[in-house]
């Protein structure tokens, strides 16, 4: 477990992992750093996430 919005906590956590599955939001202000952690190491990364916006900024910023 870790900060969701510090991204050298979040890579500590995925470096451990091959999925990663989140349901804590709001996602757009927690799953930055763990989406882009997940996405620099390889790691799947599912949330339950019917935000729009939110979706729409991870794919602006990070290639999946």
């Amino acid at each position: 477990m870790g900060d969701g919005r510090n991204l050298d906590e979040m890579e500590a956590v995925v470096k451990h992992t091959r999925v990663v599955l989140t349901t804590a939001g709001p996602f757009s202000l927690y799953g930055t750093a763990l989406v882009e952690a997940c996405a620099k190491h390889g790691v799947d990364y599912v949330d339950l996430t019917g935000a729009r916006t939110a979706s729409g900024h991870y794919n602006d910023g990070v290639t999946l």
